[in-house]
């Protein structure tokens, strides 16, 4: 269990500057900070995921969103909306609006479902995911230590592949020059995702998301 208050004052007290950046993440060679916890999470609630899948978790988790912003606050407000309007009901019950990626950056995936049950405005979630994709910036170094310290918890933790499995797509997309993925196939139809990726830190500041009421990620 992860607590958003913990995480936001606590490992996220420094994240927002006067000026409201984030600093550029330096590169570390380190797998990410509760890599087994954040793993155990999702396997959890994702018993499906595929390599693809756990690939895209983690690229998104230290490399963050900056690859696939594009446009301003306005043209993310008028994707968001359509994407909404085109949602069906969450296939698994139990969605959760916050799901921390990478607890040590303050990295979460908003889901639209259970934002726009719990009261969201699109026009602010816009506005967050917008000024995370502007500041953070993440580090190849990180990515590449994380995909290699996640291939040896697949097994121990219960994922559907092989260690094998993992390595052989880390490696397809190392050669690519760690391009962002979609998710699988088995992915998609079992769990039907429609999320953006935020600094929980953007998310909760009244001038760009105002969540700070929104529910712990549990």
């Amino acid at each position: 269990m992860i607590s958003i208050k913990r995480v936001a004052f606590g490992v996220l007290a420094g994240v927002l500057s006067a000026c409201g950046a984030a600093p550029r993440e330096e590169a570390t060679g380190l797998p990410m900070m509760q890599l087994e916890e954040t793993l155990r999470d999702h396997v959890a609630r994702y018993p499906n995921m595929q390599p693809a899948d756990l690939y895209k978790l983690l690229h998104q988790a230290t490399l963050g969103p900056a690859h696939m912003f594009m446009g301003t606050a306005s043209h993310l407000e008028t994707g968001l909306t359509h994407e909404v309007r085109k949602m069906q009901p969450a296939p698994t019950p139990g969605e959760r609006e916050i799901e921390i990626i990478n607890p040590g950056k303050g990295l979460a995936r908003i889901n639209l479902r259970p934002f726009i049950l719990n009261g969201g405005k699109i026009e602010n979630l816009a506005r967050a995911v917008a000024r995370t994709g502007h500041t953070y910036r993440g580090e190849e170094a990180e990515l590449q230590a994380t995909l290699d310290a996640a291939a040896e918890l697949v097994e121990p933790l219960g994922f559907a592949f092989t260690r094998d499995d993992f390595l052989r797509t880390a490696r397809d997309m190392k050669l690519a020059g760690y391009p962002s993925h979609h998710h699988s196939s088995v992915y998609a139809q079992n769990y039907e995702p429609a999320y953006r990726l935020v600094l929980l830190a953007h998310y909760q500041d009244p001038e760009y998301g105002g969540r700070i009421d929104a529910v712990d990620a549990k």
